[in-house]
């Protein structure tokens, strides 16, 4: 279950990023299922089969019609349709594990020996979010004129240095070692 578990929150997580509202979808999911699972006469109704479609689909509509947001009803309505309404904890489960992993960001010190330009910034940034699998790198640009040129970027303890100083002392170290 748990593939299918994540299909669903991957698609609703998809249709939270698009409006923008991914903390409010994960807030009502959270609401609908506290809801749904606070009464076991609620419960009894939604998950059994012998209960027409139709009638669940009322009951969803009555529960949570003007304070849910109309995908996640659409969900409520399609789990139910599917006899897949036990699944409703882990899809929550999953869509909050996207958040984490789609909000993750990134602190990183870019130091060169001559201001970046805003193109340089933006480059630096889309590299590091690929790379890093990130959707934010918050970067903290600083001058230090003995880089000579280049720059240097700081990630938590992990350097990256593309900087002429650094690569020329790269190089006197190897020489140096011979």
């Amino acid at each position: 279950m748990n593939r299918i578990s994540k299909r669903y929150a991957q698609a609703l997580f998809q249709v939270a990023l698009d409006k923008n509202s991914l903390d409010s979808y994960e807030q009502q999911l959270k609401e609908c299922i506290n809801i749904i699972h606070s009464s076991e006469a609620i419960y009894q109704i939604l998950s059994n089969p012998e209960n027409s479609y139709t009638m669940k689909a009322n009951l969803i509509d009555r529960l949570f019609g003007s304070s849910v947001e109309r995908n996640i009803i659409n969900l409520l309505k399609l789990l139910i349709d599917k006899e897949r309404l036990d699944i409703l904890t882990e899809i929550l489960i999953e869509y909050s594990k996207e958040m984490r992993l789609r909000m993750k960001s990134l602190d990183v010190t870019a130091i060169s020996a001559f201001p970046l330009q805003s193109d340089e910034i933006n480059s630096i940034k889309s590299k590091l979010k690929n790379k890093y699998n990130v959707s934010e790198i918050n970067l903290v640009c600083e001058v230090d004129q003995n880089l000579i040129g280049g720059f240097k970027l700081i990630i938590g303890n992990e350097v990256i240095d593309s900087s002429v100083k650094g690569i020329m002392d790269a190089m006197k170290n190897q020489v140096m070692s011979r």
